[in-house]
Formats: structure tokens, C-alpha cells, sequence
């Protein structure tokens, strides 16, 4: 991410969100987003960040509504939106799994809306040509490889640090250990080193794979607790991101959003936020 001292009002208002402000911040943040004049890279960062503290309020339409809208008006201008977008994209596909409201053809429609080349064109064409055959519910489970059986770890990068003693190894070897553990699909060994040695993994991704098989077995309490967990482990990708969505916005992770889940994300500092807050008491 860009300096803090380069950061826009908007970017500014994003930092103050994630200091815990998320309702305190959402009106400022959805009139900057809908406002039809004024700084166009202002508006991107805005409705992204908006997008993401409406759907853990579980305005599923309205955050889908503001993609669109945001999209169709500003992709032809071919602007900063277009190098980014990702978390707009999302939220018309979580849309349909929470609403019905198909988003295949939203998509296509928009498609048209932001030049050739881009990289939002591009998201937006992957998606759609994904719609095809996968259900949107299940759209972003691929990279979690739940109900996967245990897979041979042959060619899966890192892979010799299983060969190692975990409890011998060095953070950043512990960090691989568990991301190969997930890779492979072993639930069961990366379960046993929880409970021996009480440790998670560091990347958000990989404490909420072991959130989501734990809710799949039937382990809502552990699951919640591990979605707890991975609050301290999430870093924004770069300033228009203001929390991380996959617990409120995917099937297998969603059950274990409780309503302490729900208060804890919408009121506690994450990411930089978070670690200043930590460095100044």
C-alpha cells in the first residue's frame, strides 16, 4: 500500500474504518462512492470499501447495486477502476448466493462497460465464463480445497519442510509448513499440531481453511473461535480494502459468523490499523 501520508480523504476514511469505525464511516464512504462528480479514483475507493462493511451488515443488494452502478458509469472512463475492481466483481456474485439475483448476466452487461485489456475486463470476463459451470455459492471455494481428501505432497512447492519437526522449525518454515498442509488437503495433520502445540497458522487464508473444515464436520464452536483468529491475521491488498469478506460471503465459512463473529469484525482494528494500535499502548 501507498504511504499514509500520500493517502486522499477517502483513503484516510478507509484507515479510520478499519480502526474499528466501520458504521461511524459507511454513510461518508457510500456518499463519496454515489456522488456523480468529483475525483473518479475517490468514488473506486469508496463504493470497494463500502461494498465490504455492507455485506458483513448483510446488505447483500444494496452492496451489488453499488458495483453495478459504480461499473456501468465510470468503467468507459477507463480510470484508475479499472486496474482494480476485484471486490466489486464479488459483490454481484455474492449477491446471487445470498439473494437469488442472478449474476451472470449483470455481469456480461458490463463487461462491454470497461476496455479491452483491462484488468477488470478481465475479472469480469473470468467470471462469467466461470458462471457457466460453477454455481455461484460455490464460485471461490476452489482455492480452499474443502472436502478434498488428503492429496500426495510430490511436486507441491515447500513440500521437504514436512519431512521436518515442526516444533523445531523457524516462523517463516512453520508459515510454508501450514500452507502445504492446506495445499495437500491435510486436515488431519494440520488438526493435530493445533491441538499439540496450540498454534495457527499466520496466513489469514489458511486459518480460515481449517474454520471451514471444522464447520463442515460439524465443529461450529471451533470454527468460530478459528474465525476469531484469523481477524489478526488479515492485511488489506492495498487502501480500498476494509475487511475481509470470505467469512460472511462464503458458503462454508458463513454458518460460523455468529453474532460475536459479526460485533468483533465491525468493531475491532484490523490490519495496519490494528498494529498501530498495538504500537502506541
Amino acid at each position: 500500500m501507498r504511504d499514509p501520508k500520500d493517502w486522499d480523504g477517502t483513503e484516510q476514511a478507509v484507515s479510520r474504518a478499519r480502526g474499528g469505525r466501520f458504521r461511524d464511516e459507511l454513510p461518508g464512504l457510500l456518499a463519496t462512492a454515489r456522488r456523480v462528480d468529483g475525483d473518479r479514483g475517490e468514488a473506486w475507493v469508496a463504493a470497494s470499501a463500502a461494498v465490504e462493511i455492507l455485506q458483513w451488515q448483510d446488505a447483500f443488494t444494496e452492496a451489488a447495486d453499488l458495483a453495478e452502478t459504480l461499473i456501468r458509469s465510470d468503467g468507459p472512463l477507463g480510470g484508475e477502476l479499472c486496474d482494480h475492481g476485484q471486490t466489486l466483481v464479488n459483490a454481484l456474485l455474492h449477491a446471487e448466493w445470498r439473494t437469488g439475483v442472478p449474476a451472470q448476466p449483470r455481469l456480461a452487461a458490463l463487461a462491454d462497460r470497461v476496455p479491452e485489456g483491462r484488468v477488470l475486463r478481465r475479472r469480469i470476463d473470468d467470471a462469467v465464463r466461470r458462471l457457466e459451470t460453477t454455481p455461484a455459492a460455490e464460485d471461490q471455494n476452489f482455492w480452499f480445497n474443502w472436502g478434498r481428501d488428503p492429496q500426495s505432497p510430490d511436486g507441491v512447492i515447500g513440500s521437504w519442510v514436512l519431512e521436518e519437526d515442526y516444533a523445531s522449525l523457524p516462523r517463516d518454515r512453520k508459515f510454508t509448513y501450514w500452507r502445504v498442509l492446506h495445499d495437500i488437503s491435510d486436515f488431519d495433520r494440520a488438526e493435530r499440531i493445533r491441538q499439540e502445540t496450540g498454534e495457527l497458522p499466520d496466513d489469514f487464508s489458511v486459518c480460515l481453511w481449517l474454520a471451514g473444515c471444522h464447520g463442515l464436520r460439524g465443529d461450529l464452536a471451533t470454527g468460530e473461535e478459528l474465525l476469531l483468529a484469523a481477524h489478526a491475521r488479515w492485511w488489506p491488498f492495498d487502501t480500498a480494502s476494509a475487511l475481509p469478506t470470505e467469512p460472511v460471503a462464503n458458503v462454508h465459512l458463513r454458518p460460523l459468523v455468529t453474532d460475536r463473529v459479526r460485533e468483533y469484525y465491525l468493531t475491532t482494528p484490523i490490519g495496519p490499523e490494528a498494529k498501530d494500535r498495538t504500537q502506541q499502548s
